[in-house]
């Protein structure tokens, strides 16, 4: 069972969710964006202390990103400003949650999820030279509180390589974003965004 925010949780819901143990997807940037709370009455850290499987995810509809890089951050540092405790959230437990749990998450753990023998090749290459994962101390830290998912530079799933040098391998990742843009534009013409959106700037 996957439950999505469970943000505003009561007592009694904490702990059925302790007893029945469902994954839990938090989905930091949408909360942050839209002023829902999840993060400031939040009890994720105190679910997976219990014992309770949580992840991460994007809400992409309402976040506007699909960066699940930066969800890494966002939930660990959120955590870390909201409870007023810098070791509460830390990299590695914040990455589990992008990967692992994840997996956990879909019933796929046995299969992928983390790099072992007898899993699926499926890992993510990032840039290390760039400024954003300099200096290398920690890559895991570097990771969470510098990187963001523009600094992926090659990415394989089953052991096939689907990223390279930073874009798509599989399509034209180009002709793509040029479909997208035209549907975008019909789209908002149908809806006739431009009388509906009132700009504060005089943006064109």
């Amino acid at each position: 069972m996957l439950l999505l925010h469970a943000g505003w949780l009561e007592p009694q819901e904490i702990a059925i969710l302790a007893r029945r143990r469902p994954t839990l997807v938090c989905c930091p940037s949408s909360s942050l964006h839209n002023g829902y709370g999840n993060l400031a009455v939040g009890r994720h850290p105190e679910l997976m202390a219990l014992g309770v499987n949580v992840s991460l995810g994007t809400d992409h509809a309402s976040s506007g990103t699909v960066d699940l890089v930066q969800e890494m951050r966002y939930c660990a540092c959120g955590y870390k400003e909201i409870r007023l405790n810098p070791r509460l959230m830390p990299p590695e437990q914040a990455t589990e949650m992008a990967t692992i749990n994840g997996a956990r998450g879909a019933g796929l753990a046995h299969v992928i999820g983390s790099v072992e023998t007898g899993k699926e090749a499926d890992f993510v290459l990032f840039d290390a030279t760039v400024s954003e994962w300099q200096p290398l101390y920690n890559p895991v830290s570097n990771l969470v509180y510098s990187a963001t998912g523009n600094t992926v530079k090659h990415v394989f799933v089953g052991g096939e390589q689907v990223v390279r040098d930073g874009r798509l391998v599989r399509l034209d990742q180009d002709e793509v974003m040029r479909e997208v843009g035209k549907a975008g534009e019909r789209i908002t013409g149908r809806l006739n965004m431009k009388k509906v959106m009132k700009l504060k700037w005089p943006v064109e």
